[in-house]
Formats: structure tokens, sequence, C-alpha cells
């Protein structure tokens, strides 16, 4: 992953999903988190997108908690720099890559992050797509 290629916003949302684990006690930034980032940002385009879809967005923030409730809590020293991404999030963001080359854009925006969500086998996936949110 080249973080250089992300958009502010994208990057945004990667640092906020740091954020939401260690606001919640886990050493590990995920797949929800990264959604739960995403849904939450201000001026992003991806709750425009899901509501488009016809996502009820409180529900999909529901299941999220779900989800994110059953992930163990671990005490953590040192702050940010104490967390690492799992293997799903890296898979995810090379994802994101992918799709910003495919399409011929220069950088990874938040939709390219929503649809590399969708596709990477994940909770958040499983997630989306219970919310009919396919690639």
């Amino acid at each position: 992953m080249n973080i250089g290629k992300f958009t502010v916003k994208s990057q945004e949302a990667i640092r906020n999903a740091q954020e939401i684990a260690l606001s919640r006690e886990s050493a590990q930034v995920g797949v929800p988190h990264l959604l739960s980032a995403l849904l939450i940002q201000e001026g992003s385009l991806v709750p425009a997108v899901l509501l488009r879809l016809g996502v009820d967005l409180e529900r999909l923030k529901g299941k999220l908690t779900d989800i994110l409730d059953k992930i163990p809590r671990e005490r953590i020293d040192g702050g940010a720099g104490a967390v690492y991404l799992t293997p799903e999030l890296s898979r995810v963001l090379d994802g994101a890559e992918r799709q910003m080359a495919s399409m011929g854009d220069a950088f990874v925006s938040t939709e390219h992050l929503l649809l590399s969500l969708a596709e990477s086998p994940s909770s958040a996936r499983e997630a989306l797509s219970g919310m009919g949110v396919t690639h």
C-alpha cells in the first residue's frame, strides 16, 4: 500500500478507523473499523452512495456495532503506534489500489475503498451484502 496514492479523505478514513479501534481498546484495525469510519466521515460520498442503493444506514451501523463488539479488547500501550492493520484490511487497501488503477484514476478515493470492502471477503462485506450491496 502506498499511502501517498490515497486522497486526503481516504487517509482520513484510515486514521479514523484507527481511532475507532483505539477507542474500543483494540490493537487491530480491521475492515469493520474502516467501514464504520467511512459511514461517519464528514463530507464522504460513501453514505450518499449507500443511501442511493437503498441501504438503511442506521441498520448497517447497528450491524457494524455488533461486529465491533465481538472484537476482543486488549490493553494497549503506546497509543496509535501500538495498533496494526489486520490482513483483511491490508487486502482491502490493496484492492482499493487495484480499483483505482482499473478505473484509470490517479488516487484511491473513498469510493474505491467502498468497492474493495464490497468485494473482499470479510465481516464488513457480509454486512454490506446483507443490505443488498455487492460488487
